[in-house]
């Protein structure tokens, strides 16, 4: 059928399939061809203030005192970004049994950074391994508690 490829087997003889997908792929069959794509579209990005639970592979304009809350099961890899647009403070605080290191400070299990100025940003990136949002990027001064 369209799409289908020889596919080679350690175990038995070669058979005819089609490929399969995985995250962030997507592919059409068409009669001789096989098209693959990328199927995600990047960030997601809003503008924020007040409590709010953030999600992963997102990115906010905080416009407003904030108290951000990291997502709660998070993958290895994901991430969210802070961009703190007002003179208020943006406290994010990590979710249950996780950590927030920002350099050398680790904050504590179910801590927080805190951001002290307006034009701070933070980019921050998932380890499974540790229950830890690590900070690629800051701009500015950012606490840990």
């Amino acid at each position: 059928s369209d799409g289908q490829v020889i596919i080679g087997s350690g175990s038995g003889s070669p058979l005819a399939a089609t490929l399969t997908a995985g995250t962030g792929i997507s592919i059409s069959n068409g009669s001789n061809s096989i098209t693959i794509s990328s199927s995600g579209g990047g960030f997601t990005w809003s503008d924020q203030s007040g409590s709010f639970t953030a999600a992963s592979n997102n990115g906010y304009f905080i416009t407003g005192a904030s108290t951000p809350t990291l997502p709660a099961a998070p993958s290895l890899g994901d991430n969210v970004v802070f961009i703190i647009d007002t003179a208020s403070t943006c406290t994010v605080t990590a979710n249950t049994g996780q950590t927030i290191r920002l350099g050398a400070a680790t904050s504590s299990v179910t801590g927080t950074a805190a951001n002290n100025a307006r034009g701070d940003s933070i980019t921050l990136i998932y380890r499974t391994t540790g229950s830890v949002w690590i900070a690629q990027e800051m701009i500015g001064t950012w606490t840990t508690a």
